[in-house]
């Protein structure tokens, strides 16, 4: 998983070390960790005690991200397919490379040596995996949300499914680097992050968000503020029409959009002002 975990505008890495089947082993080669991005240099920094939950002994099959508690800050939910019981002895591994997880890599034997060479099952019996949680403490650095809104179905020329998968947001905060994000479905194996997508800007108080839908049209919404939740609407209007009938049709779509219920009066004012903004840079 590659959430922006501290909101510093740089995706970190979530990675499980699961306990996979080896030829007569179980293997885990760490408790869970969290790979930190220090930003252009990607020379990640492993914390090993960033998440609150043991996964040595769980085999973690799906994990998938998303603000449970609504504070900015994407948490972790994931889902082990079986687990491994306390009176199950973990070995330390035979072998290190080098590595920041050779204190941590452990083994459980599944099968052991009989006659002839051959391995026979030792009667380990691994029960179900559970469900883990893990909430994100935070900090105080700023982050914006923002949730596709395809128009499908919604308006007649809308053409993005309602969930606007597909479609590619990028976030420039004030001063800072873009982060670019796809809008996925099926995100992780076995798994689906929200679909809201969080984006944090570090200390920068706005930032200009823009979205590729599918089919290559580009809108762009200025000044969004820190600790925002923008629905961003699909707004299917051709920018070659002249501008009084790009206004007309643009208008229209978010007037119908608001008339839904589905964008607030204030938020269809901001993407029409930033709509003819885009439409006059564009030279028409």
């Amino acid at each position: 998983m590659v959430p922006d975990l501290d909101n510093d505008g740089d995706p970190d890495v979530v990675f499980f070390g699961s306990l996979d089947g080896a030829i007569h082993t179980i293997t885990a080669d760490n408790p869970g960790v969290v790979l930190l991005n220090p930003g252009c240099s990607a020379d990640f920094e492993a914390d090993l005690d960033a998440l609150a939950a043991n996964h040595t002994r769980r085999n973690v099959h799906g994990g998938a991200t998303g603000d449970l508690n609504r504070d900015g800050f994407p948490d972790l939910v994931t889902a082990s397919a079986f687990r491994v019981p306390e009176q199950i002895a973990l070995k330390p591994y035979p072998v290190e490379y080098g590595s920041p997880f050779d204190a941590t890599a452990v083994y459980v034997e599944a099968f052991s040596p009989g006659d002839g060479g051959a391995f026979l099952w030792n009667g380990n019996e691994f029960p179900n995996g559970r469900l883990a949680v893990e909430i994100n403490e935070g900090n105080d650095n700023h982050w914006v949300e923002v949730r596709t809104l395809g128009a499908a179905g919604l308006l007649p020329e809308g053409r993005v499914n309602r969930d606007g998968i597909g479609a590619v947001i990028r976030v420039t905060p004030e001063g800072g680097r873009t982060t670019l994000r796809p809008v996925a479905g099926g995100s992780g194996f076995a798994s689906q992050d929200a679909l809201a997508q969080l984006f944090g800007l570090g200390r920068a108080e706005t930032a200009t968000v823009e979205v590729l839908w599918p089919g290559g049209t580009v809108q762009r919404l200025r000044e969004v503020r820190a600790g925002e939740r923008i629905v961003f609407p699909e707004i299917p209007c051709d920018a070659s029409l002249s501008r009084k009938e790009y206004r007309s049709c643009a208008a229209g779509a978010l007037e119908a959009l608001q008339g839904k219920g589905l964008i607030s009066p204030s938020l269809a004012d901001r993407f029409l002002a930033s709509a003819l903004r885009a439409w006059k840079a564009a030279g028409r």
